[in-house]
């Protein structure tokens, strides 16, 4: 009886917390579709997770009292304890179902949105003015089959958008980098011997946001040891927006980088400096280089991916 009691608590309180966030995502794809649903199923889980361990404290807590406490007398608090065991029980099925999550996403999903516990990282999106986790931000924003030359409709249209590219698909690396909304956007080649990179000038339309997206992909079995990405995205007043050292797995992947800024009066201008190194067994190094004007415009802060 005790045992039926305790699990009829534990059904109660998990069916209560696992409630469906709200989301505008919508799946553009069956990978899409594929990845949101381990997120959804992996983020239930960590909430359950989170549940059980404040219950099973609580209730062994209530065990602990009842022996040592005013009633000790009447010894332990046997339904405490029992509710406490049949939730340690479902917590373990939670941590193995995680266990077995992890690698699913991770396999498929992981060179393009990150790793499954950054869901922890809270995010506020610019766009809409609500706050997500990093997990759910990189789904919405960053299409998992990429099509080259097409600018995703969240960086406002293509006529108002500056792209610089260093590499492709095909070659040892890829780097690109979207701007939105920007003006008077020109590139220029900078060949090298081991640092091959492209240059780039753009003035911001307007008074903000501007927003900077960047993707960096190191293809697999060309380098010997792990790619290294750095993101330096800074204004020249100093204002730090995005620095970031990344490792991509020599066996390939991508890393992905996103921000919204509003210019303050000091700003200036915005310097944006993005590489990828590796080799076989020589480094080597692609990289986008550019600024931004940001003219006169004055505002707030950056809003960060």
């Amino acid at each position: 009886m005790i045992f039926k009691a305790a699990y009829l608590v534990l059904i109660a309180a998990t069916a209560c917390l696992v409630i469906s966030a709200q989301s505008t995502y919508t799946p553009r794809d069956a990978d899409e579709q594929e990845a949101w649903t381990i997120y959804q199923q992996y983020k239930d889980s960590k909430k359950i997770e989170s549940m059980l361990e404040s219950q099973i404290k609580q209730k062994f807590s209530d065990s602990i009292m009842a022996t040592y406490g005013q009633f000790g007398i009447l010894g332990t608090d046997r339904e405490a304890l029992a509710q406490a065991q049949a939730m340690t029980v479902t917590l373990n099925l939670e941590r193995k179902r995680q266990a077995e999550l992890e690698p699913a996403w991770e396999k498929k999903f992981y060179w393009r949105y990150g790793d499954l516990r950054w869901m922890a990282d809270r995010v506020r999106d610019v766009k809409t003015g609500r706050e997500m986790d990093r997990i759910e931000f990189a789904l919405t924003y960053f299409p998992f089959n990429y099509k080259k030359g097409v600018v995703p409709s969240t960086m406002v249209t293509s006529k108002d958008a500056g792209v610089a590219e260093k590499g492709n698909a095909e070659s040892w690396s890829h780097i690109r980098v979207t701007l939105a909304p920007v003006s008077g956007f020109t590139t220029e080649d900078k060949p090298g011997w081991r640092n091959n990179g492209t240059g780039f000038r753009a003035a911001m339309i307007g008074g903000g946001p501007l927003t900077v997206k960047i993707e960096i992909t190191g293809k697999g079995g060309i380098s010997y040891y792990d790619y290294t990405a750095n993101v330096i995205v800074k204004t020249a007043s100093g204002r730090s927006i995005i620095a970031e050292t990344r490792k991509i797995s020599t066996n390939g992947g991508s890393v992905s980088f996103s921000a919204s800024m509003v210019p303050a009066e000091n700003d200036g201008s915005l310097t944006i400096d993005v590489s990828i190194s590796g080799g076989n067994p020589e480094g080597f190094t692609y990289y986008v280089s550019g600024t931004v004007d940001l003219g006169s415009a004055v505002g707030g802060v950056s809003k960060m991916r």
